[in-house]
Protein backbone atom coordinates (compact mmCIF):
# COMPACT_ATOMS: atom_id res chain seq x y z
CA UNK A 1 0.00 0.00 0.00
CA UNK A 2 2.82 2.16 0.67
CA UNK A 3 4.41 1.68 -2.55
CA UNK A 4 1.21 2.30 -4.32
CA UNK A 5 0.89 5.64 -2.29
CA UNK A 6 4.37 6.53 -3.26
CA UNK A 7 3.89 5.77 -7.01
CA UNK A 8 0.82 7.99 -6.55
CA UNK A 9 2.50 11.47 -4.57
CA UNK A 10 5.92 11.09 -6.07
CA UNK A 11 9.13 11.71 -4.62
CA UNK A 12 8.35 14.28 -2.42
CA UNK A 13 5.73 11.81 -0.30
CA UNK A 14 8.80 9.85 0.14
CA UNK A 15 10.75 9.24 3.49
CA UNK A 16 9.96 11.12 6.37
CA UNK A 17 9.68 14.35 5.01
CA UNK A 18 12.18 17.04 6.55
CA UNK A 19 14.07 17.17 2.96
CA UNK A 20 11.41 17.05 1.38
CA UNK A 21 9.73 20.16 2.77
CA UNK A 22 12.52 22.47 2.09
CA UNK A 23 12.20 21.56 -1.33
CA UNK A 24 8.42 22.38 -1.23
CA UNK A 25 8.70 25.32 0.43
CA UNK A 26 11.84 26.44 -1.83
CA UNK A 27 9.68 26.50 -5.01
CA UNK A 28 6.78 28.18 -3.53
CA UNK A 29 4.76 29.11 -6.57
CA UNK A 30 5.77 26.25 -8.98
CA UNK A 31 3.10 23.58 -7.85
CA UNK A 32 -0.78 24.02 -8.49
CA UNK A 33 -3.50 23.62 -6.01
CA UNK A 34 -4.15 19.95 -7.00
CA UNK A 35 -0.25 18.59 -6.98
CA UNK A 36 -0.33 20.15 -3.10
CA UNK A 37 -3.79 18.67 -2.37
CA UNK A 38 -2.14 15.30 -3.64
CA UNK A 39 0.74 15.63 -1.87
CA UNK A 40 -1.24 16.54 1.86
CA UNK A 41 -3.60 13.72 1.23
CA UNK A 42 -0.82 10.78 -0.26
CA UNK A 43 1.41 11.46 2.87
CA UNK A 44 -1.66 11.74 5.56
CA UNK A 45 -2.68 8.30 3.88
CA UNK A 46 0.71 6.99 4.43
CA UNK A 47 1.21 8.00 7.63
CA UNK A 48 -2.05 6.31 8.55
CA UNK A 49 -1.13 2.83 6.78
CA UNK A 50 2.51 3.13 8.49
CA UNK A 51 0.94 4.48 11.71
CA UNK A 52 -1.65 1.14 11.66
CA UNK A 53 0.56 -1.26 10.81
CA UNK A 54 2.69 -0.84 13.75
CA UNK A 55 5.83 1.17 11.66
CA UNK A 56 8.16 2.13 14.58
CA UNK A 57 8.93 5.35 12.33
CA UNK A 58 8.28 8.83 14.26
CA UNK A 59 5.08 10.65 12.95
CA UNK A 60 6.87 14.42 13.77
CA UNK A 61 8.10 14.99 10.32
CA UNK A 62 5.85 13.38 8.29
CA UNK A 63 2.99 15.70 10.07
CA UNK A 64 5.07 18.67 9.38
CA UNK A 65 5.29 17.81 5.43
CA UNK A 66 1.51 17.08 5.49
CA UNK A 67 0.84 20.61 7.35
CA UNK A 68 3.38 22.50 4.60
CA UNK A 69 1.04 21.10 2.46
CA UNK A 70 -1.78 22.20 3.27
CA UNK A 71 -0.47 25.59 4.27
CA UNK A 72 0.98 26.30 0.77
CA UNK A 73 -2.68 24.63 -0.68
CA UNK A 74 -4.52 27.31 1.52
CA UNK A 75 -2.40 29.99 0.28
CA UNK A 76 -2.60 28.82 -3.40
CA UNK A 77 -6.04 29.31 -3.21
CA UNK A 78 -5.89 32.43 -0.98
CA UNK A 79 -2.72 34.49 -2.69
CA UNK A 80 -3.52 36.96 -0.01
CA UNK A 81 -2.42 34.86 2.86
CA UNK A 82 1.36 35.44 3.88
CA UNK A 83 2.97 32.04 2.64
CA UNK A 84 5.15 32.10 5.95
CA UNK A 85 1.90 32.46 7.73
CA UNK A 86 -0.30 29.64 5.69
CA UNK A 87 2.48 27.27 6.51
CA UNK A 88 3.02 27.70 9.83
CA UNK A 89 -0.63 27.51 11.16
CA UNK A 90 -0.95 24.23 9.16
CA UNK A 91 2.11 22.93 10.69
CA UNK A 92 0.83 24.39 14.08
CA UNK A 93 -2.65 22.36 13.55
CA UNK A 94 -1.62 19.46 12.09
CA UNK A 95 1.45 18.58 14.52
CA UNK A 96 -0.99 19.47 17.48
CA UNK A 97 -3.28 17.08 16.33
CA UNK A 98 -0.79 14.62 15.98
CA UNK A 99 1.35 15.09 18.63
CA UNK A 100 -1.12 16.61 21.46
CA UNK A 101 2.15 18.94 22.26
CA UNK A 102 1.26 22.39 22.16
CA UNK A 103 4.74 23.47 22.69
CA UNK A 104 6.32 21.65 20.31
CA UNK A 105 3.97 22.29 17.70
CA UNK A 106 4.06 25.95 18.42
CA UNK A 107 7.91 26.40 17.96
CA UNK A 108 7.77 24.14 14.85
CA UNK A 109 5.62 26.25 13.35
CA UNK A 110 7.51 29.63 14.83
CA UNK A 111 10.49 28.36 13.26
CA UNK A 112 9.19 27.11 9.77
CA UNK A 113 8.08 31.28 9.56
CA UNK A 114 11.14 32.29 10.02
CA UNK A 115 10.14 35.48 11.64
CA UNK A 116 9.57 35.78 15.57
CA UNK A 117 6.30 38.51 15.12
CA UNK A 118 4.60 35.21 14.12
CA UNK A 119 5.05 33.88 17.62
CA UNK A 120 1.48 35.50 18.94
CA UNK A 121 -0.29 34.75 16.09
CA UNK A 122 0.58 31.23 16.50
CA UNK A 123 -0.21 31.54 20.22
CA UNK A 124 -3.56 33.01 19.38
CA UNK A 125 -4.60 30.09 16.90
CA UNK A 126 -2.97 27.59 18.95
CA UNK A 127 -5.03 28.02 22.29
CA UNK A 128 -8.35 26.70 20.53
CA UNK A 129 -7.18 23.79 19.19
CA UNK A 130 -4.93 22.99 22.03
CA UNK A 131 -7.97 23.04 24.12
CA UNK A 132 -9.73 20.62 21.72
CA UNK A 133 -7.15 17.91 21.57
CA UNK A 134 -6.13 18.05 25.61
CA UNK A 135 -7.36 14.83 27.44
CA UNK A 136 -8.29 13.26 23.62
CA UNK A 137 -6.90 9.54 23.41
CA UNK A 138 -3.97 8.92 21.53
CA UNK A 139 -4.03 7.53 18.36
CA UNK A 140 -2.03 4.42 18.81
CA UNK A 141 -2.78 0.82 18.95
CA UNK A 142 -1.43 -2.71 20.44
CA UNK A 143 0.21 -5.42 18.50
CA UNK A 144 -3.67 -6.49 18.32
CA UNK A 145 -4.92 -3.77 17.29
CA UNK A 146 -6.46 -2.66 20.22
CA UNK A 147 -6.44 1.19 21.52
CA UNK A 148 -3.74 1.61 23.83
CA UNK A 149 -5.45 4.64 25.49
Amino acid sequence: MLGLLGALGGHLTLFKGLAEVKELTSSLGSWSSGELATFAVVKLLALLVAASCGFVGGRIFPAVFIGSSFGLLAQALVPEVNPAVAVSSAVLGVLLATTRQGWISLFTGAVLAGFPEVIALLCLASLPAWLIVTGRPQLELDHQGHALH
